[in-house]
């Protein structure tokens, strides 16, 4: 294994809460990342397998339960945006492995905010200015539907029905004035609106658990995050190994290709 490949570090624990509020950091699924595919049809097992593990994480309440890691760059704020302080962040954190799990749990963030009445103060800590700070390169619609998720709220107990007659949350949404039309053509929305309906199912009523993800002291759910460029590693292994149809990852602070994985870890 090449030299560089070995990275001397455990990494730092963090909550997605704390990525972004501790951090200071907008987190930006860059453009070479592949849609969201936890939505997808063909992944209803993968979902409800991960979904399980985060419910019964939150459900025990055990602290700093770890998802494993997720590693990327930090860019610095460009400077017309800093000027401009539409951003008054540290910097952009662009994730090379970890998007999938990242977009689930911005994803549970807003629905356990909805449902516990507290979707002001997740807007005033992953938003500014009306631009959500976990956010999509890959589409701008995408883009945009992050933004627009983070505005607006919904009436959870005024969901419009679906075709069996449940409740959806992805339904209501799609009715709402400020989804556009055009959205639903996007891989990644549609992905997004299915996770939705498939947390509304399992985290229903479970208002006790916002406050655990957003514990700035013991969160429950964390995963080990790495700053490539602290180690001097650039995308180019990762864009390599990803060509070739090979996963990579870290693992006991070694970088790994990995044939398989108990949950998913992208």
């Amino acid at each position: 294994m090449p030299s560089q490949d070995i990275v001397h570090q455990s990494g730092e624990r963090l909550s997605f809460f704390q990525l972004i509020g501790k951090k200071r950091l907008r987190v930006e699924i860059p453009i070479i990342q592949r849609d969201y595919a936890q939505g997808r049809p063909n992944q209803k097992a993968v979902r409800k397998a991960f979904l399980d593990a985060l419910y019964g994480y939150l459900k025990k309440g055990t602290p700093l339960r770890d998802l494993d890691f997720v590693y990327g760059s930090i860019v610095a704020n460009d400077t017309k945006i800093e000027k401009t302080e539409i951003h008054p962040v540290a910097g952009r954190f662009v994730p090379l492995d970890g998007q999938q799990r990242l977009t689930t749990l911005f994803l549970l963030h807003w629905y356990l905010a909805q449902i516990s009445g507290r979707a002001e103060f997740l807007r005033s800590a992953l938003s500014i200015k009306g631009r959500s700070l976990f956010t999509y390169e890959t589409r701008t619609s995408s883009s945009e539907f992050c933004d627009a998720l983070m505005a607006n709220d919904i009436r959870i107990k005024d969901l419009l029905c679906d075709e069996n007659g449940t409740g959806s949350i992805s339904a209501t949404i799609q009715d709402a004035g400020w989804f556009y039309l055009s959205w639903s053509s996007d891989p990644t929305i549609r992905s997004m609106l299915v996770m939705l309906d498939a947390i509304h199912d399992r985290f229903d009523g479970c208002t006790e658990f916002f406050d655990l993800l957003v514990d700035d002291e013991v969160p429950v759910i964390t995963f080990l995050f790495l700053n490539l460029q602290e180690f001097k590693l650039t995308d180019d292994l990762y864009i390599k190994m990803n060509a070739r149809g090979k996963r990579v990852m870290v693992i006991s602070g070694v970088w790994k290709q990995a044939e398989g994985v108990a949950y998913p870890v992208g």
